[in-house]
């Protein structure tokens, strides 16, 4: 099967997964796709900006905005300075 990297197994013999887990992981997908939370990021976290004009800068997070939608970073300028700046959550990555 596509994207499958292993099964849950003891050495060589597969574990037998209670219905009630499969149902679960199944209740988080959308047209077969398992959509995974991603662990939220924590004020003071360094983090890589990957989408946007300011893609690959390096920042500091400072806080969730509207929800975990947008995002406050803080990004040094040339001075040295602390700029604030507000992304979208998707434009920003762990270091």
């Amino acid at each position: 099967m596509p994207g499958v990297t292993g099964f849950v197994s003891t050495g060589c013999e597969p574990i037998a997964v209670s219905e009630a887990i499969v149902d679960s992981v199944r209740s988080r997908c959308t047209d077969s796709i398992l959509q995974l939370n991603p662990i939220p990021f924590r004020r003071g976290e360094h983090v890589r900006v990957v989408g946007g004009p300011f893609r690959d800068f390096e920042a500091m997070f400072e806080n969730y905005l509207s929800g975990t939608k947008r995002v406050a970073i803080l990004m040094k300028n040339i001075e040295g300075c602390a700029v604030r700046v507000v992304a979208s959550a998707s434009a920003v990555a762990r270091i």
